[in-house]
């Protein structure tokens, strides 16, 4: 079953979990692409694959516990968080010149990223939805916070030296953050604010 939605917003039951999937234009997002979801339900284990723009997911077919498409989603989206995001932020982090203790993955509510005085990283799992730039960017600025504690002068130098269009980097993420929370939303009263 493809799920499609070509010019509105609507929500579609799974019929597997009882949760609504928030599908927009072009239905989820990885890395900036939009992706297009297909489920199947087969007697095989349970798998996502994305080839392409399609993100296929295969459900494992048990009328007893049938799944929740909504937290495979989540879940794979994490994963492919923590992934990439170590990766960049290793990258980033040696050519800056520092080193960070720990990266968690999180699904905040307020912020897409935060730094700590233990040099501990946080990101928010949705930033993969977002392009690469505007990810590199996010990491930029969390690594700079490892060494400048603050969004001084000298703290938006660094983020510049390392990112010089990330004040369009960061209005594209003021812009278009709200669409990234309203794919898989957690449903909350709380509202997002940007970084």
């Amino acid at each position: 079953m493809l799920y499609k939605s070509p010019k509105s917003v609507y929500h579609t039951k799974s019929m597997l979990g009882g949760f609504f999937i928030s599908m927009t234009e072009k239905n989820l997002l990885f890395k900036g692409q939009d992706l297009q979801l297909m489920v199947t339900t087969t007697f095989c284990k349970p798998a996502i694959q994305l080839s392409a723009d399609i993100l296929r997911v295969n459900l494992y077919k048990n009328a007893g516990n049938p799944p929740c498409l909504n937290e495979i989603l989540l879940q794979w989206y994490k994963t492919q968080s923590l992934q990439y995001l170590r990766q960049r932020t290793a990258f980033w982090a040696k050519k800056i010149g520092v080193s960070f203790c720990n990266l968690t993955i999180k699904d905040q509510h307020t912020r897409w990223g935060s730094c700590s005085s233990l040099h501990n990283l946080n990101f928010n799992w949705r930033i993969i939805m977002a392009p690469e730039p505007i990810i590199d960017y996010l990491v930029i600025h969390e690594v700079s916070h490892l060494v400048h504690l603050n969004h001084s002068a000298h703290f938006w130098q660094l983020v510049s030296h390392h990112d010089p269009k990330y004040q369009e980097h960061k209005h594209w993420l003021a812009q278009n953050g709200r669409r990234l929370f309203q794919i898989l939303p957690k449903y909350s009263s709380r509202r997002r604010r940007s970084i």
